[in-house]
């Protein structure tokens, strides 16, 4: 029964040089879909990317547009309002305080987006790159474990010895661009403290914004009541939504 077997292997063995280039062109093959389909992935995902972000800078026009429409309201029933010129002195103030406040708010929000996209952009050029460097050592490493068992064969190795080599060098490469994998996997850790540093930023402007609208609305507040008695002062921050407005 064992000689049957040794002899059996032997046959798989000396095949196996003789469907070397059958090898050589599947694997080849291979590397090649591999390669097409990473660079579809890739183009799908930096498409979809670009789609988000640019809705969202729609919609943050949108709301600043709303954000704007809305102020020039309150300003205009304000004017309407105003009797003495501490009055009308007063909201030119207002508007010019507020004015100020939104320009300085949408600038910071705008560096504050623009750096995490910049940092983003970063994250995903380093592990392009880190995966085409693995890529490229996985398939220099299997080409070298062909034309390594090609020239085993060409010499005359022991088939069987030939076979054997080409699997483990074959089995090594497959565990080298593993390893390689899980490392590239590290780099998309390094997204997380840009989101945490956008989230502070933006909830740091928000406050800024917050406590400089109170600010002037307050100052505004105090020298329109002092001039005036009976009229009610509208609330010109009651309806805005801060969030949204970006």
């Amino acid at each position: 029964q064992r000689p049957n077997l040794e002899r059996g292997g032997e046959r798989i063995a000396a095949g196996f040089c003789a469907m070397l280039d059958r090898h050589a062109s599947t694997i080849e093959q291979g590397l090649a879909n591999r390669r097409g389909k990473l660079e579809e992935k890739r183009g799908n995902r930096r498409a979809m990317m670009d789609e988000r972000r640019e809705e969202r800078q729609t919609r943050r026009e949108a709301h600043r547009m709303r954000w704007n429409e809305n102020r020039e309201e309150h300003f205009a029933m304000l004017e309407e309002k105003a009797e003495s010129d501490e009055q009308k002195e007063a909201l030119i103030e207002f508007k010019e305080a507020v004015a100020a406040a939104i320009s300085a708010r949408r600038k910071a929000m705008d560096a504050a987006i623009a750096a995490f996209r910049r940092g983003i952009d970063k994250v995903i050029a380093d592990r392009k790159a880190a995966v085409d460097f693995a890529a490229e050592a996985y398939e220099t490493a299997l080409q070298t474990a062909l034309e390594k068992a090609r020239e085993g064969c060409d010499k005359g190795d022991p088939a069987n010895q030939v076979r054997q080599q080409f699997h483990e060098d074959m089995k090594t490469a497959r565990d080298e661009f593993t390893d390689a994998r899980k490392d590239i996997d590290k780099i998309a850790e390094s997204i997380k403290p840009l989101i945490e540093a956008r989230n502070a930023q933006v909830k740091k402007l928000q406050e800024d914004f917050k406590a400089a609208l109170k600010k002037a609305h307050d100052k505004f507040r105090a020298a329109w009541e002092e001039n005036q008695r009976d009229l009610p002062l509208p609330r010109l921050l009651q309806r805005h939504n801060h969030r949204n407005e970006g």
